[in-house]
């Protein structure tokens, strides 16, 4: 023990051997703790199947998942468990074969940051591949659909007269979906509460499961043509042509004060028709005329004109001259 001691003095200097036991606490303390620091995971792990020959297509590719054993950092691996990781295969199928066994190692691991591989099973997947071909279709687009309803109107679609759209995908499935006979499907328009025509931009949609990959255009113009529908207005409403407003009407419009709810009201309250009965009993009467009237006797003896009075006496007798003199009976 002294000659430890001793050595580590010659060799570290001056307190050498608390050097040399400082170390080596050091690296069994370490030691201790590097179970609880460093974590081992397996992981279930999508396989992304690629080409290298751009006139082939994967197809498929089997497993679609394998299970890769990762070691590193006890959060880091837990954070792992919820990344968007996956195992690559490439083909470069330079003879245009239909299947090809691709090997997974390691460097096939993208996206897994300074954690170890311990392996990855099964080590080789299998990869279905197919000549990449094209589908040339001229006006095999389905109408747009129409969402909602337009404003007193009738709306139609209006397609270009010769649409050309070009789908790209695997030769194999482009043949048996164009012998379905099945249009390229569209979005939508929404018409809701339009009261004029217009132009829109409508998307072609890729069936999922049609093997198409990709299409020339996407997406194409039409018009939505709205006619209105012309109904006779039971209520006997009229209306006048627009007008354009002239330099001091525009002005006086913008001038003008906001109207007043009170004065409205009371407004409203003296045009509003009064109850029945109402205007009878408010009527003024008529002034009664002074004068005198004809007995039933002088009114026969008129008619039968024997000594009778004339239609001018008779008027002068309902309603005498006010300038002639009253006699005294």
């Amino acid at each position: 023990m002294d000659r430890i001691r001793d050595l580590c003095v010659r060799i570290l200097g001056r307190d050498g051997d608390l050097k040399a036991a400082a170390v080596l606490a050091a690296v069994l303390l370490f030691h201790a703790i590097h179970p609880k620091v460093v974590a081992t995971a397996v992981l279930d792990v999508p396989v992304e199947a690629i080409s290298d020959n751009p006139r082939c297509l994967v197809t498929g590719v089997s497993p679609e998942t394998v299970k890769v054993t990762v070691r590193g950092a006890a959060d880091a691996v837990a954070a792992l468990a919820g990344a968007d990781v996956s195992v690559r295969a490439v083909s470069s199928n330079t003879n245009f074969l239909s299947r090809e066994t691709v090997p997974l190692d390691s460097s096939s691991i993208s996206d897994f940051g300074r954690m170890a591989v311990v392996s990855v099973v099964p080590a080789q997947v299998e990869v279905s591949l197919d000549r990449l071909g094209n589908w040339v279709t001229t006006n095999y687009v389905a109408q747009p659909r129409l969402v909602g309803q337009p404003l007193q109107s009738h709306a139609a679609v209006v397609m270009p007269t010769s649409l050309e759209v070009k789908a790209f995908g695997s030769m194999k499935q482009l043949e048996e979906f164009s012998r379905k006979g099945i249009r390229l499907p569209t979005s939508s328009i929404d018409v809701e509460g339009k009261t004029q025509s217009f132009a829109a931009v409508v998307d072609i949609k890729i069936p999922p499961d049609s093997g198409i990959t990709s299409l020339s255009p996407s997406n194409f113009m039409v018009t939505v043509e709205l006619t209105p529908i012309r109904l006779r207005n039971q209520d006997g409403g009229t209306a006048s042509a627009p007008t354009m407003l002239s330099k001091e009407e525009a002005e006086a419009m913008a001038s003008a004060p906001e109207p007043d709810a009170t004065a409205t009201a009371g407004a409203d309250q003296q045009l509003a028709p009064s109850a029945p009965g109402a205007e009878e009993k408010s009527a003024p009467q008529e002034p009664v005329q002074i004068g005198e009237l004809l007995t039933p006797e002088e009114k026969k003896e008129a008619a039968a004109g024997g000594g009778a009075i004339g239609a001018s006496d008779a008027d002068a007798a309902i309603s005498p001259s006010l300038d002639a003199p009253v006699q005294e009976p």
